[in-house]
């Protein structure tokens, strides 16, 4: 009688594992490009519940280093990054609230299986998997590999795209010279001017910059103000000395024309020189409605390009008396002169920049940007390990003479305690890849400077929303 049920037992159990319905297939999306700008928004769905799952990123990144023979060569490497997230009951994980548990990067952050890519040699990376690390990655590309108990259940590759529906067209009358980008068939939208830093304008970086705005709903003139000699942009000076604040003013009449802008809501975004140059014209011209500053400074510094081998210069070219950035009706601004640069003697570039404001304190109180004669919003944004310029202090001091002329209410400032230069991209930039990590306090936290990319990317959606 026992062994008959044992049999009648065994045959039920069999009857219910044929019966039981198969998992699905694990899916990793989303299955359309990422638009840039926007949220990545990657789920990975058909997991098993209560058993953790560990997402890896690859993507190739090309940087330049010294080869064996001592010089420079660009080396294409592919870069890594993972996640372990505990996926929910129905066996789903959406990467942009799930909190990673360990990995390379930590906490709740959609973007951080992009911009905590780490080389090959990183030791976080050491026996993290997969099985089979991936030995191509195509450039502008993500593959994402998903793995529980080292098992492979999921494998996809995510693409990446500037936002659709976009009117862009590529402007070049001299120094009027950029590209802009709108959503097609809006009109009267707000308007941004965008303007790049010290690493000069070129067509491919503008159209990136406008479309990344345009995607956002805005109006966008990303304009080449300046560019190396390599760009060939023909009209645009490629060195950065005694610019007219003015041509400014010539883009808002280029984009008065337009249908899609509403001339009466413009606003300007620069990162780092082309934060100076927001800040100095904002001043300047009651037009501006908004001003974001990121990574910005609080004086004028001198102008810089003279010399280079980036900027091919005329034969009878004369050097100027007043070497500033920036000039308005045709006389060179107040700046700070620099220091030139000796190896072993600064820090970094911001070092040296400090070096230049104290041995001239004279000159650095005319070369101070009045701020407070602006009615434009501000949104602030600096950085107290940046080794290019000392951004966290002077965007600081640039929030304390708006509060000091009851302007308190005009401006919004973030600083980021760790984070060093690189904060003002899409959060898609991976901070690992052309820098070093380092103990030393007085440098940059990368991991850090992702997060703060994150959340300055964030933080100036949501200013532009109010502000415009």
């Amino acid at each position: 009688m026992i062994g008959k049920m044992r049999i009648l037992g065994c045959a039920a159990a069999a009857s219910l594992l044929a019966a039981a319905p198969e998992r699905a297939p694990v899916r990793i999306g989303p299955e359309q490009p990422i638009v840039i700008g926007q949220t990545p928004g990657v789920v990975v769905t058909g997991l098993v519940p209560g058993r953790v799952a560990r997402v890896h990123g690859f993507a190739s990144y090309q940087r330049w280093q010294k080869n064996p023979s001592g010089q420079w060569a660009p080396i294409v490497a592919i870069y890594h990054s993972w996640a372990d997230v505990m996926p929910d009951a129905s066996g789903r994980i959406d990467m942009d609230r799930a909190r990673v548990r360990a990995g390379t990067y930590r906490g709740v952050d959609g973007y951080g299986l992009f911009w905590s890519v780490r080389r090959p040699t990183d030791p976080i990376l050491r026996d993290a998997g997969p099985a089979a690390i991936p030995t191509t990655v195509p450039q502008g590309v993500t593959r994402v590999i998903v793995t529980q108990r080292g098992q492979t259940v999921g494998d996809t590759v995510l693409r990446f795209r500037e936002a659709p529906g976009l009117t862009i067209e590529t402007v070049a009358d001299g120094p009027l010279n950029g590209v802009f980008a709108a959503p097609a068939g809006k009109t009267r939208l707000p308007t941004l001017i965008l303007l790049h830093g010290s690493e000069g304008g070129g067509a491919a970086s503008a159209r990136a910059l406008a479309t990344q705005f345009a995607g956002q709903g805005y109006a966008a003139f990303a304009l080449n103000y300046f560019a190396w000699d390599y760009e060939r942009l023909k009209g645009v000076p490629n060195i950065h000395v005694n610019q007219p604040i003015e041509l400014l003013d010539r883009v808002r009449g280029w984009l008065a024309a337009r249908g899609e802008v509403d001339p009466a809501r413009i606003g300007l975004y620069g990162h780092s020189k082309g934060a100076e140059y927001a800040e100095v014209a904002a001043v300047r011209y009651p037009w501006v409605r908004a001003v974001i500053a990121c990574v910005g400074t609080d004086v004028a510094w001198e102008g810089y390009g003279i010399g280079d081998e980036r900027a091919a210069l005329p034969k009878d070219f004369v050097r100027p008396k007043a070497i500033s950035s920036w000039s308005w009706q045709g006389e060179p601004l107040p700046y700070v002169p620099l220091q030139a640069w000796r190896e072993g003697v600064w820090f970094d570039n911001t070092a040296r920049y400090e070096a230049g404001r104290l041995a001239d304190p004279k000159a650095a109180a005319a070369a101070a940007i009045p701020v407070e004669r602006s009615d434009a919003r501000w949104l602030l944004i600096g950085s107290r390990r940046d080794e290019v310029w000392a951004s966290g202090a002077m965007v600081s001091r640039l929030a304390n003479r708006l509060r000091q002329a009851g302007k308190g209410g005009r401006v919004t400032l973030l600083v980021h305690d760790h984070a060093g230069h690189q904060v003002c991209g899409s959060g898609l930039s991976p901070t690992y890849v052309w820098s070093e990590p380092s103990s030393d306090p007085r440098v940059k936290d990368l991991g850090a400077e992702g997060a703060a990319a994150v959340q300055s990317w964030r933080a100036m959606k949501a200013f532009l929303a109010r502000a415009l």
